[in-house]
């Protein structure tokens, strides 16, 4: 069957929609491989535009820090699809995590099924989940002890079900990529 001239045009149409569509989204990850922006697409904070810069790391800043696949929990985590690959995956085919640092080396930090208390204050909004939303166990509760020379723990209350050092234990400083500064994000 022929095709008529209003087909032909809607046709093309469309085929210029779809490469002005996938022209955009060549430049957009080229931006965002050439520059410091990440974007953040998980409840773990609110979703947006971050900037990634170097900088001090101390308790309550907010920071991009690739996961270290060689953690068991991590690991698990990652089969189970609660780390995303995302289009910049570092270690291994971890997207980097957004979160807070909540405790430093040589920080005292107890965990509970309750929460977490660091240097014996309790943190807001760190109840640890015992199944992810599939009915899974999650990992087993990391010990409560001094945080490690070298290593953080890694914190996010916005979500209940954010996948942190509540899960994975303390996170190596040499892993955080950077200081995280939010740009355009939701409420």
């Amino acid at each position: 069957m022929l095709e008529t001239a209003k087909q032909a045009r809607r046709r093309a149409r469309l085929q210029g929609l779809l490469a002005a569509w996938f022209l955009l989204l060549e430049a957009a990850t080229a931006f965002l491989a050439t520059t410091s922006v990440r974007i953040n697409l998980t409840d773990s904070l609110p979703r947006g535009f971050y900037r990634i810069t170097p900088g001090g790391i101390e308790r309550g800043t907010l920071v991009s820090a690739c996961p270290d696949l060689s953690n068991p929990a991590i690991q698990t985590a990652h089969e189970r699809g609660y780390l995303k690959t995302g289009w910049f995956p570092r270690n291994g085919g971890a997207a980097p995590l957004l979160k807070y640092v909540l405790a430093l080396p040589g920080d005292s930090v107890e965990v509970a099924q309750e929460g977490i208390r660091v240097n014996g204050q309790p943190i807001e909004n760190s109840i640890r989940l015992a199944s992810d939303s599939a009915g899974r166990p999650l990992p087993p509760l990391p010990a409560s002890r001094e945080a490690p020379p070298g290593h953080v723990w890694l914190f996010s209350g916005h979500a209940l079900a954010s996948f942190d050092s509540r899960y994975f234990g303390p996170a190596k400083i040499s892993d955080i990529i950077g200081v995280a500064t939010p740009l355009l994000v939701s409420q």
